[in-house]
Order: C-alpha cells, then sequence, then structure tokens
C-alpha cells in the first residue's frame, strides 16, 4: 500500500461584513478577494515548506498552528461581530502505480477543525504515466 503526501495545504476565509485590512495568520494572505453585499475572501497559504510530508505529519503542525491563530485573543476572528466561512484544502500526491493508498486524520488535527468551525476539502492527484511509458 502506497503512502500519499501533501503537496499543499490552502485556508480560504469567506466573511460578510468584515471591513477591517486584510488579516495575518499569521502571514498575510496570498490571494484578497472582494465580492458584492459586503462579501471578501482571504485565501492563506498553510503548505509546509518542506515537500514530500505525509498527511499525519502535516496535519500536526497545521492543527497547532490553527488553533493559535483562530483562537487567540488577538485573533481578527475571535468572538467576531461579522460572518465567517473557513475552508481548509488540502492537495494530497499518491502513486499511480499502488494498487491503493491509505492516510489518516489525527484526532487532535480534526479537533480542532471542529473547534473552529472549519471544513475541509481534500483533493486527489494521481499522476498520470509519462506517454512514453505506454508504448
Amino acid at each position: 500500500m502506497g503512502i500519499a503526501v501533501v503537496l499543499g495545504v490552502i485556508l480560504k476565509v469567506e466573511t460578510i461584513g468584515y471591513d477591517g485590512a486584510p488579516p495575518s495568520l499569521p502571514r498575510s494572505p496570498i490571494k484578497v478577494g472582494q465580492g458584492r453585499d459586503g462579501h471578501r475572501q482571504f485565501v492563506y497559504d498553510f503548505s509546509p515548506a518542506e515537500e514530500n510530508l505525509p498527511v499525519e505529519d502535516v496535519c500536526a503542525r497545521i492543527g497547532s498552528r490553527l488553533e493559535r491563530v483562530l483562537h487567540s485573543p488577538e485573533s481578527p476572528f475571535h468572538d467576531a461581530p461579522f460572518a465567517a466561512r473557513l475552508t481548509l484544502e488540502f492537495g494530497i500526491l499518491a502513486d499511480r502505480e499502488d494498487t491503493s493508498f491509505a492516510y489518516a486524520w489525527p484526532a487532535e488535527f480534526l479537533r480542532v477543525l471542529v473547534d473552529s468551525d472549519i471544513a475541509l476539502n481534500v483533493s486527489h492527484y494521481l499522476p498520470k504515466p509519462d506517454k512514453k511509458d505506454d508504448d
């Protein structure tokens, strides 16, 4: 059975009624979008600097970081007087040659997502073999 590794992790924060400067979590957002009726979206890159880390290792790092930046009294989202929807998006790479792959979401990581009301989206990437390998 193959091991899945994390390609990247993005946190999307959609707000209604937030009119302040783009908050840092702890870095500035990589993208800021503005819609109608006071909708704003802030996109943050939570990808680890190291490459090819298993899902469990990335979850351990990101879970504690999310907890610190979202639940500290300094967080702009802590007891905020505006609506916010948070989505964490994982990109996971698995080897197409393996007949199966597996990974586990650590319970502590899932607890942070539930406590922070963060939705989790996961995209799996299975690279296609090179055309020359098909011959």
